[in-house]
C-alpha cells in the first residue's frame, strides 16, 4: 500500500481524475481519494514510478514515491492548477 500527500485537488473532478489515472495501472486493486486530506491511497503492487507518472500526466507533481511501511506519505505539489 502506498499513501500519496498531493496538493491541489480542489474539487470532486480532481479527486476522478486522478483516481481514474491510478486505477488504469497494472498492479492497481484499489484507489482511494480524500479530497480533504489531499490524500491519496493506492493498493496493490503496481509500480511507484508508474504511480508516479500517472499522477504527473494529471497535471500534479508528486516528489517521491515510496509504500508507506518504507517512507511514510508521499508529498506531492501541483505542476499546473486544472480549472473545475
Amino acid at each position: 500500500m502506498m499513501q500519496i500527500n498531493v496538493s491541489g485537488m480542489t474539487c470532486d473532478h480532481c479527486v476522478s481524475a486522478v483516481s481514474k489515472a491510478v486505477k488504469t495501472l497494472r498492479g492497481v486493486t484499489d484507489v482511494a481519494v480524500d479530497l480533504k486530506q489531499g490524500l491519496v491511497t493506492v493498493r496493490g503492487n503496481a509500480d511507484a514510478a508508474a504511480i508516479r507518472k500517472a499522477i504527473t500526466e494529471e497535471g500534479y507533481e508528486v516528489a517521491d514515491a515510496a509504500p508507506v511501511e518504507d517512507r511514510g506519505a508521499i508529498t506531492a505539489a501541483p505542476i499546473r492548477r486544472r480549472s473545475c
